[in-house]
């Protein structure tokens, strides 16, 4: 379900309300009161205050663009400084398979693999 989105209005009254803010006035009454100012739930304002601070409004790329746009995102990628041993280890482990039907459904190591009978 999308929600409708934000008008210009909604986005300057919220903000006036926000920074007309009294003393004493808790954040759960000033989210209740903007949220029915607006005709909005207030989790809708929350999440938007939440996200944008104080204004309401959008400056720059937003968080959800910066992780789709690949311009703006950079993963560390992992070494691939891995050694030969150890793949053939890894490929060996795959293709092994668990003696009882409790190692199979629980996932228990297989023998010879546990920590236990590696003596740590």
């Amino acid at each position: 379900m999308r929600c409708r989105p934000w008008t210009d209005e909604e986005i300057a009254i919220a903000a006036e309300m926000h920074a007309a803010r009294g003393q004493g006035v808790t954040r759960v009454r000033l989210l209740n009161a903007i949220a029915t100012r607006l005709h909005r739930s207030m989790w809708s304002v929350e999440s938007r205050l939440a996200q944008l601070g104080p204004t309401f409004r959008r400056t720059g790329v937003s968080p959800h663009r910066r992780r789709t746009d690949p311009e703006q995102h950079h993963v560390a990628r992992m070494p691939r400084d891995i050694p030969d041993d150890v793949l053939a280890d890894c490929e060996h482990r795959r293709w092994l398979e668990h003696d009882t039907l409790t190692g199979t459904i629980c996932g228990d190591p297989l023998p010879g693999y546990s920590a236990r009978e590696r003596g740590r």
